[in-house]
């Protein structure tokens, strides 16, 4: 009788063992595709938030090269006979698109360079001169803050 109750046991046990791994191999395929699928979402998100900062990285560097040259035109105009007002709309309507884009660091120094560039002056070449100095020194800052401001982008 011992023997039959053994053989019993034996027989209960490799027929559960037998409906587990039936059951684990049902549900496997399911839950393998589920994590891949996670982790390609998580590696498309990465990878879009870095074409993204790209993105920004590219413009941002377009707009304030574009700005520093057209600043430097205003500056160097400054100086000409043939006066500065076309330097000037150019400057202003850049100026307006870059400080969207600035962070509040540079756009304290940008408002201060505006400031010196819409200063009231005669014709007379002492005041433009001097209006040159001031907007020379401020280059070198706000060149610094724009590539700052770049570098924590990334």
């Amino acid at each position: 009788m011992f023997l039959i109750a053994a053989e019993s046991s034996n027989f209960d046990s490799t027929i559960t063992i037998s409906i587990v791994l039936a059951i684990v191999a049902l549900f496997a395929p399911s839950v393998t595709a589920f994590i891949n699928n996670r982790h390609l979402a998580l590696m498309k998100r990465i990878e879009l938030q870095t074409q993204i900062r790209s993105d920004i990285i590219d413009v941002k560097r377009g707009l304030y090269l574009e700005y520093m040259e057209t600043l430097a035109d205003y500056i160097v105009t400054l100086n000409s006979s043939s006066g500065n007002y076309a330097a000037k709309i150019e400057y202003k309507k850049l100026y307006g698109r870059v400080l969207i884009l600035a962070e509040p660091n540079s756009i304290r120094t940008l408002r201060v360079i505006d400031e010196i560039v819409e200063r009231p002056g005669a014709l007379s070449s002492p005041e433009r001169n001097e209006k040159a100095v001031l907007l020379n020194e401020k280059i070198s800052e706000i060149a610094e803050c724009l590539r700052d401001e770049l570098n924590l982008i990334k």
